[in-house]
């Protein structure tokens, strides 16, 4: 409802977001060399947070959303996107573009992509 800019979820509770955009295409990414090329051996994103399993974040390109919403969207940033809450900790694409990251290449695969993905940005 962007009235008043509350999201409900499934299990009842519900969070305020700050805005809401369409990402022109999200993909899936892993920390191996297919993927990363040379910043695989790094284990670390660009923010430096350590790859974990259970870690929910993405890379995308924050200078293009900063410039689109007109304000600084820093890493550590929370989104809702494809049911799931992230944070964004690192680059590697451009443009209206998000990248999850799996635990695994097999899993990166798997996501395929999508188009048009409603984006709720909550800080």
């Amino acid at each position: 409802d962007e009235s008043n800019k509350t999201l409900y979820f499934t299990d009842g509770s519900f969070a305020s977001y700050r805005e809401k955009i369409t990402i022109s295409n999200v993909t899936s990414y892993c920390s191996c060399e297919k993927c990363c090329g040379i910043w695989s051996g790094f284990g670390c994103t660009k923010s430096e947070h350590m790859f974990q399993w259970g870690d929910h974040f993405v890379a995308t390109d924050v200078n293009y959303l900063s410039w689109f919403l007109g304000r600084d969207i820093p890493f550590g940033t929370h989104i809702y996107l494809e049911g799931q809450v992230y944070s964004i900790e690192d680059t590697g694409v451009s443009g209206s573009w998000i990248d999850i990251w799996a635990p695994t290449h097999d899993m990166a695969l798997n996501h395929g992509m999508t188009y048009d993905v409603p984006c709720y940005i909550f800080d």
